[in-house]
């Protein structure tokens, strides 16, 4: 992905496969949001998971292992723009899935 700032600098992140190969599913709501979020996991084999926030650049904002269902995150201290929730399985840090979040 290409991001552009408003003086024109721009910077590439980096290209991720995913895989799902686990029947997990994730909600965040709500999103956008200004000023917390919360993120609902669906695990029914109750793989051990691991979450990592990052900025549009890949710079790492948060992260923790062994995430159970539920994630309530407060961002109100965070820069506005775009961010990258990966939920990664804890035993080979594959990514398990990858959703956006934006903070306003």
């Amino acid at each position: 992905m290409k991001v552009i700032e408003k003086n024109g600098d721009f910077a590439y992140s980096n290209v991720v496969e995913i895989y799902n190969s686990l029947n997990i599913g994730v909600s965040i709501y709500p999103n956008p949001t200004e000023s917390a979020f919360n993120l609902e996991i669906i695990n029914p084999d109750n793989t051990s998971l691991s979450i990592q926030i990052t900025d549009v650049l890949g710079r790492v904002v948060y992260s923790e292992k062994n995430v159970k269902s539920t994630l309530n995150k407060d961002v109100s201290t965070w820069a506005k723009g775009i961010y990258v929730v990966k939920i990664m399985n804890a035993t080979n840090n594959s990514i398990v899935m990858q959703e956006k979040l934006v903070v306003e």
